[in-house]
């Protein structure tokens, strides 16, 4: 009797990459607004916040190709397609602990400044700098483990 397959799998793969894409999309366009803030001329120099913004961009970036991958190895069920979106999987969860410490160099750098809002700015560097990555990153990884589940090849899934 040939084991029983994940009917759920897919469509909850599908489902977790459907929303990784739009958050991966904002993450990123949220970075490169960061990244163009910490190197405007109207404000002070913001390296951390540059540095974060220059990160967010790589990762937001590379965590949006791995949710066309993946989906595309949804529809084709291709072993390339497969690998290709778990190395690229991988490379965004290996970037999102560096955007998070990244993060918290902004929060770092809010602290030290000071002033009136220096409240309300390491409050939102913690919710922006740290807490989108960390997001981003349950969400790549939950994706990841589902895509490892369905392995071409393995009774899991759809065949």
């Amino acid at each position: 009797m040939p084991p029983a397959t994940k009917s759920w799998l897919v469509p909850f793969t599908a489902i977790c990459y459907s929303l990784l894409l739009p958050a991966s999309l904002a993450a990123a366009g949220f970075a490169f607004a960061e990244y163009d803030e910490g190197r405007s001329s109207f404000a002070y120099h913001n390296a951390p916040t540059e540095w974060w913004g220059m990160v967010g961009e790589v990762v937001g970036s590379v965590s949006v190709l791995c949710c066309i991958i993946a989906i595309l190895f949804l529809f084709t069920r291709n072993k390339a397609m497969w690998t290709a979106s778990l190395l690229s999987s991988l490379a965004a969860l290996a970037g999102c602990p560096v955007w998070i410490l990244a993060g918290l160099g902004q929060v770092s750098d809010a602290k030290q400044h000071g002033g009136d809002w220096a409240g309300s700015h390491v409050v939102s560097s913690m919710v922006f700098g740290v807490g989108i990555p960390a997001i981003l990153g349950l969400m790549v990884m939950t994706g990841l483990i589902c895509l490892l589940r369905q392995r071409p090849g393995s009774s899991a899934g759809l065949a």
